[in-house]
């Protein structure tokens, strides 16, 4: 398998790091593993360790790795990637290498995305609220612990913040007479301006702008539009509304409200 040798010890993946591609860097492993660079003069203490004295492609062949006072260090450092590194060599260990190179290939930087953040849904649809909020970019939905499963699966055990939810509990939904607000007579209602009004100034975003645009484009263009609006352009996660940012690599979002998007 060719694409390994393109795998740090670390973890970090040389095909997608951009100081690779950039020519900055020559790849962690590239030339050492050929004898076309010297590995006795590598300063990485990490590649001396996995790659010159152990043998191993990376630190998660090493039944050491767990103890391992080096490779211990180096994700004990701060930052959002060594937390990244350490998650790649624990999913090579679990699911193998091949896995792991099929999950990075995708990446754009020496880290990024491997398990989805968010829960598996047979049709995205179903994660729009009767309100228009998107529950593929809320946190709730997105966060490890504690997951929400969506505004619609009345049925699922709830958050505290859907089980107080207005607009979810309201008599004409729960009665299943409409699928979203817009086809009600009230639209847009007094609860829903006010819900509208909070999320345009805190989130850049509109729950009735979005209902608008079910109503004149259909369900399948407003999720295909969401999918590339919030689509994270470091690994292709979803951006989180609420924090910002993307769950999955850390790529902060600068989006500011449009409602021309």
């Amino acid at each position: 398998m060719m694409q390994k040798r393109y795998i740090g010890c670390c973890g970090a993946y040389c095909r997608t790091c951009k100081a690779y591609r950039q020519g900055v860097c020559k790849g962690c492993k590239l030339g050492f593993d050929t004898g076309e660079r010297d590995i006795n003069k590598a300063k990485c203490k990490i590649k001396l360790c996995c790659f010159r004295d152990k043998g191993f492609a990376t630190c998660a062949d090493c039944p050491d790795m767990e103890s391992c006072d080096i490779i211990g260090r180096w994700y004990a450092n701060n930052g959002y990637k060594y937390k990244k590194y350490k998650q790649a060599t624990e999913f090579i260990r679990k699911k193998g290498y091949a896995s792991f190179i099929k999950a990075a290939e995708n990446w754009t930087n020496a880290y990024g995305k491997l398990d989805s953040a968010r829960p598996p849904t047979a049709n995205p649809a179903s994660l729009i609220a009767p309100c228009g909020m998107n529950c593929g970019i809320c946190y709730a939905y997105l966060r490890e612990k504690n997951r929400c499963p969506g505004c619609r699966l009345f049925n699922a055990p709830e958050p505290v913040s859907i089980a107080r939810c207005k607009i979810k509990n309201c008599q004409v939904i729960q009665k299943e007479e409409i699928k979203y607000c817009f086809e009600c007579e009230d639209f847009p209602c007094k609860t829903l301006k006010h819900l509208d009004q909070r999320y345009r100034m805190k989130y850049n975003m509109s729950e009735i702008e979005n209902l608008e645009y079910i109503k004149k484009n259909g369900i399948r263009k407003f999720v295909r539009k969401e999918k590339i609006r919030w689509m994270c352009p470091d690994c292709g996660g979803p951006l989180c509304a609420h924090k910002k940012k993307c769950l999955s690599c850390g790529r902060t979002s600068e989006k500011t409200y449009d409602k021309n998007l």
